[in-house]
């Protein structure tokens, strides 16, 4: 049998092109003989007629990707009644239209005609034949708004296809994830400060998680198809033991420009977040942290998000009084912080101004991940709209300062304290120690 070239139609890896709305004709095309879909990511509150536009970039209505000299699949079908898998290499040309829809050469073993085949990129090494692991952590962006680092992360699988007559076949790559922009604006005092990390954290469910770790299994190209199944041929197993409730992304050579904004990209894996709200942090390299929420949505693959926020050090909780977003002597919103002294506090609030945050807020039990890694429980404090409920309310997190009672916080004074029980109660008690942990509050 001769030597085969695979043709896929996918996108890869971000680039700008001109705009039009159908893939249309070319040499390339014509030598391939094919006319391939291109399943760019269109952002998920776009209408349907973006549906099929194939040069969307990013920041428009959705990303567009093209292949990489080099880039390599792994192909898998049955050979001789064993399952088995090779890897073949995209052939690309100086041309664009080649960068989108291209050939791909090489591979241990031919083709056969009418032979069923599925594909999956990046091609992954172990056993390719029966599974390889989606792994979202340790994502990290080089630069303010740039995407370049979503490459790695768009794993893509292509459902089983059957070869024609002369063993050529034409691959239609689905994305598995879905990449998620946050425009952040920051208060004026962020200008060129530079940025270390901005971390998303679930707080009205904790039920719900961000899954960073997943294995991809590839049954049988015989196998009966199921309704579980996300693409032909492949189901998903989530790893127990990575289920975070948060997503975290670093920076380098990142800096606020005079907009005083922050737009950063993350892959995130299919999930339904719609029912709870994040908690967005960023924390710049001169230590200073901002903090503020946004709704959560149902994340599809295939599909790009986009979230706003407005983030500060301090959210204003009731009218005129705004709280820090972290306590002295915390790097982030959720560090535990040790006792202190009265005497070595300031700005700390008064007794009606903690009781004004709780006859205003709904107080919701949470989790957060502090400066070292670990999981402390807490409150969220979510301000309410007059006496209802706001889900879109600004929110601030108090970690318990112990395990078995709670938190106890410092008010002015040093008569009184703001006390949080395990149980999610807030009260305002009277001190009966000589140390507490403190929380900030500014007084506008």
């Amino acid at each position: 049998m001769k030597k085969q070239i695979l043709y896929a139609a996918t996108m890869l890896l971000f680039v700008g092109c001109t705009s039009d709305d159908s893939a249309g004709s070319s040499e390339a095309d014509a030598r391939h003989g094919v006319y391939g879909y291109i399943p760019s990511y269109e952002f998920g509150d776009q209408e349907e007629d973006h549906a099929t536009r194939v040069t969307l970039t990013a920041g428009d209505n959705g990303l567009s990707f093209a292949w990489n000299q080099g880039d390599v699949i792994n192909v898998v079908g049955e050979i001789n009644g064993n399952q088995q898998s090779t890897t073949h290499t995209a052939i690309v040309g100086a041309d664009p239209v080649s960068a989108l829809h291209t050939g791909f050469d090489g591979g241990a073993f031919t083709l056969n005609s009418n032979a069923t085949y599925y594909s999956y990129y990046p091609y992954a090494t172990g056993d390719g034949t029966s599974y390889r692991t989606i792994w979202l952590g340790d994502q990290s962006q080089t630069g303010n708004s740039s995407t370049a680092h979503l490459g790695p992360y768009n794993y893509m699988v292509a459902p089983k296809v059957t070869t024609d007559a002369s063993a050529s076949c034409l691959f239609h790559f689905n994305n598995v994830c879905s990449p998620c922009r946050f425009t952040l604006s920051l208060p004026a005092s962020a200008e060129n400060k530079t940025v270390s990390e901005l971390t998303v954290t679930r707080y009205a469910n904790n039920n719900l998680y961000f899954p960073i770790n997943i294995t991809e299994n590839f049954k049988s190209l015989n196998a009966e198809e199921g309704n579980n199944h996300q693409a032909t041929g492949m189901t998903y197993t989530e790893d127990n033991d990575f289920k975070p409730c948060r997503q975290s992304l670093t920076f380098t050579d990142c800096t606020i420009g005079s907009d005083h904004q922050l737009v950063a990209w993350m892959m995130l894996f299919p999930k339904d977040h719609s029912s709870g709200r994040y908690h967005v942090t960023v924390k710049c390299s001169d230590g200073t942290v901002y903090a503020g929420n946004v709704a959560g949505k149902n994340l599809v693959g295939g599909k790009a998000y986009r979230f706003t926020a407005t983030l500060s050090d301090y959210i204003e909780m009731t009218t005129g009084v705004s709280w820090a977003v972290r306590n002295q002597g915390a790097t982030l919103p959720y560090d535990k912080t040790s006792e202190v002294e009265y005497s070595n506090q300031s700005n700390l609030p008064t007794e009606t101004e903690a009781q004004a945050l709780i006859d205003n807020c709904d107080i919701l039990s949470g989790q957060g991940y502090d400066s070292n890694g670990a999981l402390v429980s807490g409150v969220y404090f979510r301000a309410k709209s007059g006496e209802t409920s706001d889900p879109a309310g600004n929110i601030i997190f108090l970690p318990f300062t112990t395990d078995d009672s709670g938190g106890y916080y410092w008010l002015s004074g040093g008569a009184k304290i703001l006390h949080i029980s395990t149980s999610g109660a807030a009260s305002i008690i009277n001190a009966n120690e000589n140390s507490f942990a403190a929380v900030r509050t500014v007084t506008r």
